[in-house]
């Protein structure tokens, strides 16, 4: 099973196999200008997908206040399969694919 990148638009992940999930940004109505001061961590839960886990958002102090990063997916380094980033490598006389191989 070959893993592509997940887009995200419009408030859907979208994956390669077709199968999309909701995002649901969470509502934040208290801003946080106290640099010293991390605010509460938001609990974000999102249905598991096969190859892929879920990242936890953050917060993150943007110069005059904390603001909320959002979650997103990201491919499972555990999940074996080939990766080919769709590169060529043109120093050698043939085009050869340039790929690795996550996991076992």
């Amino acid at each position: 099973m070959t893993r592509n990148a997940v887009y995200a638009s419009d408030g859907r992940f979208a994956f390669s196999n077709g199968t999309t999930r909701v995002y649901r940004r969470p509502v934040i109505r208290d801003r946080y200008y106290n640099v010293n001061v991390r605010p509460r961590l938001i609990v974000e839960s999102y249905p598991v997908e096969p190859g892929y886990l879920w990242v936890r958002g953050g917060w993150a102090w943007g110069g005059s206040e904390w603001q909320w990063r959002g979650g997103h997916y990201a491919p499972d380094p555990q999940y074996s399969t080939y990766y080919d980033d769709g590169s060529y490598d043109y120093s050698s006389s043939f085009r050869v694919g340039v790929g690795i191989r996550i996991g076992n």
